[in-house]
């Protein structure tokens, strides 16, 4: 005979701490509802407040200080809350697993003021901790040096908003991901960023060595001095998926800057540049050992594309100047061995005098390697525009006044050691602009302009 038990539903029935009956979901509320509402006429923080949302909590802060909350409850803050951050650590989330939801649309939503204190801090310290649907802004004259700080593992934003009330009113470091908060989510994470603000660094800063971090669908819009997204340490498997991203800074072109050594994967990122030149455009994307799949970058100029070299920072160019008897440092590779898959110059102005050139690897530690045999690139006159290639360190340049070949790349993969390439000449006229892709041998190992 079939069974007669009827489907499990995930309602039950509860008496709260303090407060009524309530039929709620098991699997989005297994402990305790808490309430927060700075506007209700009974709010008051108290060990007999919380529990209803006639008699709540007046702020968020003593919900987590009153021992009362605790790991899987779930706290609620109303629409229209308001509460204000003057310390550090004036927010303190030390209960492990607990879920705050912000109820309310746009302005109605929760909201969290920083207003005195430039080192006061909201701190996400436990773990499993999740924040859902919360506005937090400033007020006054003020730069916040750091407004969420993350630390406990496993915790998850979503629909958090920041934003700036004016360009004397700012965070420097809004977000901070730091060491514990190893897995730490964020879900349609948005920074607004003041357009005419002096202060900020970053829109989300990942300051440790922290394992897989996650950044889904993210809008950041603002003027960012190192990077909309941006990492100073070593993190592995981070995966940002999906950032739409605006970088309002006139000589910074990065909206994501991450460190060397940062592993992972960002997927379909989007980025609008304020720097209106070809730098800006190839500036985009910054990180040499994190991996990028369909990045676009644009900026004002109009330039718009999508290139994986371009996305991680791995074509490089430098120009010579005019042209001297002298030699002079173009690229810089730190970290570690590179590997040059491409290299070629572009003539700016014309080489009319007679000019042994050559280009040459000169280690930190060893000895100097010519990168080509030494060419006369003048005495024939090689013309602007004209496009300098070489197939390997024992062959000449093509491509210049002697030659007629100017489009044959290297024949393979040429390691460079810690140091710098060098551009020597013999000649005082003209001048050429390299371009050099490359890809790191050894973890860390980076190639920059000189």
């Amino acid at each position: 005979m079939a069974s007669t038990q009827g489907k499990f539903s995930p309602l039950f029935s509860r008496h709260g701490a303090g407060g009524p009956y309530t039929i709620v979901d098991i699997s989005k509320n297994p402990g305790d509802t808490f309430f927060v509402d700075s506007a209700a006429t009974g709010a008051a923080d108290d060990a007999t407040s919380g529990a209803t949302p006639d008699k709540p909590f007046a702020t968020l802060a003593y919900a987590f200080s009153s021992d009362r909350v605790t790991s899987g409850d779930v706290v609620y803050v109303m629409p229209g809350h308001a509460e204000t951050l003057d310390a550090a650590g004036d927010i303190t989330m030390d209960i492990a697993g607990v879920k705050v939801v912000g109820l309310g649309q746009g302005s109605a939503r929760p909201t969290f003021t920083f207003a005195t204190d430039t080192a006061a801090t909201w701190l996400i310290t436990a773990a499993n901790v999740t924040v859902e649907n919360v506005l937090i802004t400033t007020t006054g004259t003020i730069d916040v040096v750091n407004g969420i700080a993350i630390t406990g593992a496993d915790c998850t934003l979503t629909d958090v908003e920041i934003r700036e009330s004016a360009a004397g009113s700012q965070f420097v470091d809004p977000l901070i991901i730091s060491t514990g908060a190893a897995r730490a989510k964020l879900i349609r994470y948005v920074c607004r960023s003041h357009a005419s603000g002096d202060a900020i660094q970053s829109g989300v800063l990942i300051d440790a060595a922290v394992d897989g971090v996650e950044i889904d669908d993210c809008w950041i819009d603002g003027l960012f001095a190192t990077g909309n997204i941006e990492s100073t340490a070593a993190a592995l498997n981070t995966i940002i998926r999906r950032p739409v991203l605006r970088q309002r800074h006139a000589t910074q072109a990065a909206a994501i800057n991450l460190h060397a050594s940062n592993t992972g994967a960002v997927v379909s990122p989007r980025a609008r540049i304020t720097l209106a030149t070809a730098a800006g455009f190839n500036g985009a994307y910054v990180g040499a050992a994190i991996q990028f799949y369909d990045p676009l970058a644009s900026n004002v100029a109009g330039d718009a594309g999508a290139n994986p070299l371009l996305a991680t920072g791995r074509r490089v160019s430098k120009s010579t100047g005019t042209l001297a008897a002298t030699t002079v440092a173009l690229f810089t590779i730190a970290g570690g061995r590179v590997g040059i898959t491409s290299i070629y110059g572009i003539v700016g102005t014309a080489i009319t005098v007679a000019n042994s050139y050559k280009l040459v690897s000169n280690p930190t530690t060893g000895t100097t390697m010519d990168l080509c045999t030494a060419t006369d690139l003048g005495t024939n006159d090689t013309p602007a525009g004209q496009v300098l290639s070489m197939t390997s360190p024992a062959a000449a340049i093509t491509g210049g006044s002697n030659t007629t070949v100017s489009t044959i790349g290297l024949a393979g993969v040429v390691p460079i050691p810690v140091g710098q390439i060098e551009s020597v000449s013999a000649g005082t006229d003209g001048e050429i602009t390299w371009v050099v892709e490359w890809r790191p041998l050894d973890a860390g190992a980076t190639l920059v302009a000189a």
